[in-house]
């Protein structure tokens, strides 16, 4: 090849169009960055049991602290992870009071959803957990089925969902807040001293568990 000609070739190969910016690439602070059309999930407004949980205020400041951190760690970690201050298996708290279970309220808030259970009476013991075992009904033995991808257990132990006339104290035994994280939920065991609420959650989130006073209050997050 003359140098004539490598000189036009190479006028050639400048002059064609650079590679473009595909659609879902990677912002610049290595993050994917936001597709048109997409938005944060509606909450669900025409459901009571949707409605902003005012019992954030009184989040323990332990409990704030890391709910941020995890908050702001979320962006960075992948889905599998589970920042400082949250679980992914189980949370067991041993307790001596009884309690009547009174209210059950579920919401979203910055960077969770969040499920709160009030008590008559004392707070009682409690686990936590995504369970590695098929869930069964207390009394029965019965299959329990979710419809979503993943189930979160929250047994209540020295706890009542009636009162002595045998009258339930919460009514609404099943509900779907249709949360980010927190799909459905219901009461699947009243029974001798043991109450037992399963979740539906779209994915192993991770989860904190604290307890509130006046009244008694048991509180659970999951991490969006």
């Amino acid at each position: 090849m003359t140098h004539s000609a490598g000189r036009i070739l190479l006028a050639a190969l400048l002059a064609l169009p650079g590679p473009t910016l595909l659609a879902g690439c990677e912002a610049d602070d290595g993050r994917p960055a936001e597709r048109p059309g997409e938005a944060a999930p509606a909450l669900d407004a025409a459901r009571a049991d949707s409605a902003p949980v005012p019992d954030d205020t009184a989040v323990p400041d332990s409990a704030r602290t890391a709910g941020a951190a995890a908050d702001s760690a979320a962006e960075a970690g992948s889905a599998e992870s589970i920042p400082d201050g949250w679980e992914g298996a189980e949370v067991a708290v041993s307790g001596e009071g009884h309690g009547v279970l009174t209210a059950v309220r579920t919401g979203r808030h910055g960077g969770h959803d969040r499920m709160v259970f009030e008590f008559e009476g004392e707070l009682p013991g409690y686990t936590v957990r995504y369970p590695s075992e098929p869930l069964r009904q207390c009394g029965s033995g019965q299959p329990i089925l979710v419809d979503e991808p993943h189930a979160l257990q929250i047994v209540l132990r020295s706890a009542a969902a009636h009162d002595d006339a045998g009258q339930a104290t919460v009514q609404d035994r099943r509900r779907a807040p249709a949360l980010p994280v927190l799909r459905t939920a219901r009461l699947t065991c009243d029974y001798e001293g043991e109450v037992e609420w399963v979740l539906g959650v779209d994915r192993r989130a991770g989860f904190r568990v604290f307890a509130l006073d006046g009244p008694a209050r048991l509180v659970v997050d999951l991490r969006h």
